[in-house]
């Protein structure tokens, strides 16, 4: 790069984060203070216990949704991409529209299937059976809506790895 667009760009850089950089400063030095007895200070609300437990349930929440994104995606992918089972790629679309799907859409879906009351499996399986409203509810909800995003680049993997060796093995 030559010397007048390197001083452009290091320029355009540093005005950029000071247009950031500055307002965020300010907004945490000022946060970080006494609040003059309006509330507590951003420290304190983390630290309190309502916050602990609300962080903890969301950490559980989140490791519980990748672990069934990943404990169906991968055996999916390899049923999908190493079996000649029939229809692969029906399956493969089926399990990866939820990457197209809105969110919401595949949250009412699961509602009206998992509703304590009055959901599908319920009305099956006998009431009380699914809780979609739970916390294992919610990270099944979310993990299979992270599905694909699991699925997709493991069978992109499996794709690039020689059969012969994995027989070999």
């Amino acid at each position: 790069m030559t010397a007048p667009k390197a001083t452009l760009s290091y320029g355009l850089g540093l005005l950029l984060g000071a247009f950031f950089g500055v307002p965020l400063a300010l907004l945490l030095w000022q946060a970080g203070g006494t609040t003059g007895g309006e509330g507590p200070t951003w420290w304190a609300l983390w630290t309190s216990p309502e916050s602990t437990v609300a962080l903890w349930g969301t950490v559980v929440t989140s490791a519980g949704a990748a672990a069934v994104a990943f404990v169906l995606a991968v055996p999916l992918a390899l049923l999908i991409g190493r079996t000649a089972l029939p229809m692969r790629g029906v399956l493969r679309a089926l399990f990866t529209l939820p990457a197209a799907l809105p969110p919401f859409i595949l949250g009412m879906g699961w509602v009206s299937l998992g509703n304590p009351r009055a959901g599908l499996l319920n009305l099956w399986l006998g009431p009380g059976t699914v809780d979609i409203y739970g916390q294992a509810g919610i990270a099944f909800v979310l993990g299979s809506a992270g599905l694909p995003m699991v699925l997709l680049p493991t069978l992109a993997a499996l794709s690039r790895i020689d059969a012969s060796l994995e027989e070999a093995a």
